[in-house]
């Protein structure tokens, strides 16, 4: 099968001996993108003190205006950030909690955050509320969970736009509504979203949104964008103080000090390279890529079909074992190691998935390796 986009398989350096299905996870940037890379960093290097002095804050600022146009927004609106880890703390850390104050998160949420929003209530005396999400769950049974959730100690929902672990869509939208209604405010952890899904941020409304461009965007790694609505910024300062702490936001996240901006600084180029293409084309073309991986990979395995049509380039199968992170990794690890195939393999109440991705640079060939080695392992 020939995929659409099927020739760009060449701007990726990735190593061919290896069948990359999980780009999800961490992306991987083309090669536009590492050259672009590679130019701002020598270009910081030839003369150190010009560049961090003079032409670095005008490049960010320039930078983040390309980024805030590619989701929708104004160069004021976005702050740039490193990855999501480090927005969802900046997000958690700013709540003004107090102790019996309930921070609410659904089973499904990527743990990192989840860890970082216990710490964040632990700190406070507040508590972590965990409403159970089986994969079954309706989108009409989410919201029915989450609004029975609500006390009058709740004060943040932190949810996955799309989940990391099951590449569920979350109903965000309807979330945010509700916690519109009841004055509860709502952190949306867009991770998977940009370069996936257009965000009418009008329409959602969140307290808070940030998500990584390394996965689905390409961009190079440590680059993320983090929304703080008009309401919450003066309680959510940058967590490196450095010397733009006193300009409006989002300026004093511009400045962290002497470090690597060349991933932000690199963007532009990618999101202009993937433009020429038209989003919406790159899109569908992942999307197939993620649909024939599932299907052959189910039928494989001698699962029913799934006619679900995806809305994202990310598709679970069950692998019908038992297990739990080790067993997840150990499972990753020995397709990697035996098979050649670099996978992503989950686990949710103590069942294993692996998560098949889609993007322009899989062949056919990735997909039947992918599930050769998924047999093989499984002794099928």
């Amino acid at each position: 099968m020939r995929f659409d986009l099927a020739d760009l398989r060449c701007e990726w350096d990735l190593d061919w001996s290896q069948h990359h299905v999980n780009h999800g996870s961490f992306g991987a940037t083309p090669r536009v993108g590492q050259v672009a890379l590679a130019d701002w960093r020598q270009r910081a290097q030839r003369n150190p003190n010009s560049f961090y002095r003079w032409e670095l804050m005008p490049a960010v600022a320039s930078a983040r205006a390309n980024i805030a146009e590619f989701l929708g927004l104004a160069a004021d609106e976005v702050a740039l950030v490193r990855n999501s880890t480090e927005a969802s703390n900046i997000v958690l850390r700013g709540m003004a909690l107090e102790p019996g104050d309930e921070v609410v998160v659904f089973e499904q949420e990527y743990g990192a955050v989840t860890l970082a929003a216990k710490r964040a209530a632990g700190l406070a005396g507040a508590r972590v509320v965990e409403i159970p999400a089986p994969l079954e769950f309706t989108d009409g049974m989410l919201l029915g969970a989450f609004a029975s959730s609500l006390t009058g100690r709740t004060r943040l929902l932190v949810v996955d736009h799309i989940t990391s672990m099951t590449a569920r869509v979350m109903p965000v939208v309807e979330l945010s509504r509700i916690c519109r209604e009841q004055g509860v405010a709502i952190a949306v952890d867009a991770s998977h979203a940009p370069g996936n899904v257009d965000v009418d941020f009008t329409g959602l409304d969140a307290d808070f949104w940030f998500g990584n461009l390394h996965k689905w965007a390409c961009a190079p790694v440590a680059t993320g964008a983090l929304v703080i609505g008009a309401r919450q910024r003066a309680a959510h300062p940058a967590l490196v103080t450095s010397w733009f702490d006193l300009e409006p936001y989002p300026l004093p996240f511009d400045m962290l000090g002497t470090l690597d901006y060349a991933p932000w600084l690199a963007t532009p180029a990618v999101l202009d390279f993937i433009s020429g293409f038209g989003w919406q084309r790159w899109r569908a073309a992942c999307r197939e890529r993620a649909a024939f991986g599932r299907d052959l990979l189910r039928a494989s395995l001698g699962l029913p079909a799934d006619e679900t049509a995806l809305h994202v380039p990310m598709a679970l199968v069950p692998l019908g074992v038992h297990g739990g992170a080790l067993e997840a990794n150990g499972f990753c690890r020995a397709l990697g190691e035996r098979h050649a195939v670099q996978a992503a393999v989950t686990t949710y109440r103590n069942e294993l998935f692996l998560r098949v991705s889609g993007q322009v640079y899989n062949d056919e060939a990735d997909y039947q390796a992918l599930a050769a080695g998924v047999c093989d392992l499984l002794g099928r």
